[in-house]
């Protein structure tokens, strides 16, 4: 039941927004039946005091249909019913948010249409004001300020007897910069998307479009300066200075552009120092513990009302690596309620036990794996017992690590949510970490031990690397 549909999208909604949903259901306006009302109040009693909802359809189907007989078609039907009550208060919503600007649209047109100049150059100067005051510009803020020139340039063309100063080469301005703003962000998508995903685009001419900026008078329009920056990060990866002087822009307290195009820039930046970490630059690591510190103090990594349990565990493990342990200690209190209901258990549970095997606290870690591994969550079982592998390597318990590894395969192998990628990285992870428990405690070839970590290096897919790089190295 939690993981329906409509229990994911409720979960998104604030405190403001369930109120007025609930004011709503009750309105004439939503001619919603009583029982959608009740279903929301039940919902919403139950997360507020419990964190989830966790009622069973049968106990849900006896308090909204109690002088019935049990028929699970009548609860699926009213959740349906629900949620397009709920989808159809979205679309209020933003029409709500959006309905000047779309009426001042129109109306401008109409006034145009109707050949009034007055009140046509009237509404024009409070809409030009409205963009002026903007100090957020993206690209859809250039596409705005043209559609406005636009709508002058064909009033001027069509209702003026004598042909004027019309604006057109600011209305071709506004255009350019929208086309290569949005060309730019879009080129760092494709590129960014062929470093993670391995997928091949047709030819954008990233490079051309670089050039193409380098010879216009847009270049210090922040829209278009950011994501060139960004470009360059995956046209010229080898140079360090393109990063850096990103990130000495991304430092600058008041930055001119909406909070979406900073969360992929920043995506773009973190994505960024992951690949050259990988390549060996252990320097990355405090570059990128630094932008996740960014988007921190920036609120930038909640989405919604919550962070994502993946960056909550890459905040946790880039920290330790960097050995700021209490800085780490002190993340996940603050945090961990910031994080979705259904993860507040098991994640910071997790990090906090990464925090304990970094400080070879390992009974303590041994008993939060047996704790947690059989958590409901999909991947908690994944996390902790990756985790006690690792402890029962450090350890030398040679009898846990055998039935581990032995369980742990079978666990993989019946994983219905993991990709086929992550499943080949987890059992090569498993295998390696059995192969060099058995070569632990032996006096070892160093030709053979070369030669094995010539192949480690050589396995893109392979989770926790760096740590069985490392246990290699120790090995000689």
């Amino acid at each position: 039941m939690k993981n329906s549909q409509l229990y994911q999208v409720l979960a998104t909604l604030s405190t403001e927004e369930k109120n007025a949903f609930a004011d709503l259901l009750k309105s004439s306006f939503f001619k919603a039946d009583d029982r959608q009302w009740k279903l929301f109040q039940l919902w919403r009693k139950e997360t507020e005091k419990k964190g989830e909802f966790a009622m069973d359809k049968q106990k849900l189907h006896q308090r909204l249909f109690a002088d019935m007989p049990y028929k699970d078609e009548r609860i699926r039907l009213l959740m349906s019913r629900l949620l397009r009550s709920l989808e159809r208060f979205f679309t209020w919503q933003r029409l709500e948010r959006e309905e000047e600007h779309l009426n001042e649209q129109l109306l401008l047109r109409e006034y145009a249409d109707r050949q009034l100049e007055r009140p046509f150059q009237r509404l024009k100067n409070r809409m030009q004001k409205r963009l002026d005051d903007l100090t957020e510009r993206n690209a859809e803020y250039y596409y705005d300020v043209f559609q406005l020139q636009e709508e002058v340039f064909q009033f001027d063309v069509f209702h003026k007897s004598r042909p004027t100063e019309t604006g057109l080469q600011d209305l071709l301005d506004s255009f350019d910069i929208y086309y290569l703003a949005n060309k730019l962000k879009y080129c760092s998508v494709v590129l960014n998307r062929k470093n993670i995903l391995a997928i091949e685009y047709r030819n954008a001419l990233f490079e051309k479009v670089i050039a193409e900026i380098a010879h216009t008078p847009y270049q210090d329009i922040p829209a278009i300066h950011y994501y060139s920056m960004v470009l360059r990060l995956f046209t010229e990866s080898e140079r360090t200075d393109n990063f850096l002087q990103l990130q000495e822009l991304l430092e600058q307290p008041d930055i001119p552009l909406p909070e979406f195009d900073l969360r992929q820039i920043y995506a773009f930046s973190v994505n960024y120092c992951v690949k050259r970490i990988k390549e060996g630059k252990g320097e990355f690591h405090e570059h990128l513990f630094r932008l996740y510190e960014q988007q921190l103090n920036r609120g930038l990594l909640l989405v919604g009302k919550y962070i994502s349990p993946n960056n909550f565990i890459n905040i946790t493990k880039i920290g330790l690596i960097l050995d700021r342990r209490g800085w780490v200690s002190n993340f996940i209190v603050d945090y961990q309620d910031k994080l979705s209901p259904s993860f507040r258990e098991s994640i910071p549970s997790y990090c906090r036990t990464l925090l304990d095997f970094e400080e070879g606290n390992y009974d303590n870690v041994i008993f939060d794996c047996l704790q947690n591994i059989h958590l409901k969550d999909p991947y908690s079982p994944i996390w902790f017992r990756t985790l006690l592998l690792k402890t029962y390597y450090e350890t030398d318990d040679v009898d846990n690590l055998y039935l581990l590894v032995i369980s742990f395969r079978e666990l993989v192998k019946r994983h219905k949510q993991m990709s086929a990628t992550n499943k080949k990285g987890i059992r090569h992870f498993i295998n390696w970490t059995n192969k060099l428990h058995k070569l632990k405690n032996k006096r070892n070839n160093a030709e053979v031990i070369q030669k094995m970590r010539t192949d480690l290096n050589e396995m893109d897919l392979i989770s926790e690397k760096s740590w069985l790089e490392e246990k290699l190295d120790a090995l000689r």
